[in-house]
């Protein structure tokens, strides 16, 4: 089973990049689970209860998993002192990653405002449908990032992206 986790304490992005690339995958006839340590901020609690949804504790999955992939999250500093970086085989952020951190990981990180707008491009490209706390969350998180940056900070993929998910929506 592959356990996908964020940040300890995540933010939005990390949350739905954990939940929806969980569903990546199980969609992809894998066994996942997206899961998160520590708290949920506000803001994800909200979107989480207007869904009927919830994000498991990885605490209940981490010596159950095989494998793990870390979303939105860049450094062992940002993430559980628990997870052994050997076990680490994927990294999908948005940010420069250090590869002595996770020797054995495959990294994929991409230019844009979130890790959201990469997990949210496979599902696109892979022609994959989408559930509606997936896209909720993954909406969400994008959006809010993209109001608080500046505009040249904001790439056409994650406006694209947006446009897509809110085709999703309807």
């Amino acid at each position: 089973m592959k356990l996908i986790i964020t940040d300890e304490e995540p933010d939005l992005d990390g949350a739905a990049s954990s939940y929806a690339y969980a569903e990546f995958l199980k969609k992809n006839d894998e066994k996942a689970v997206g899961a998160v340590f520590g708290d949920l901020n506000e803001q994800t609690e909200q979107i989480l209860e207007e869904l009927d949804e919830e994000i498991q504790d990885a605490s209940y999955y981490l010596y159950s998993a095989d494998e793990i992939i870390i979303v939105s999250a860049s450094s062992m500093d940002h993430i559980s002192r628990r997870i052994s970086p050997d076990k680490v085989v994927e990294i999908i952020d948005h940010e420069d990653v250090s590869k002595e951190d996770f020797p054995e990981a495959d990294i994929e990180i991409e230019g844009v405002s979130t890790a959201s707008t990469i997990i949210a491009e496979k599902f696109r490209d892979n022609d994959i449908e989408v559930s509606k706390g997936a896209v909720t969350l993954l909406h969400a998180a994008i959006t809010s990032t993209i109001e608080e940056l500046d505009d040249e900070e904001v790439t056409d993929r994650d406006r694209e992206i947006v446009e897509w998910l809110e085709e999703q929506k309807e």
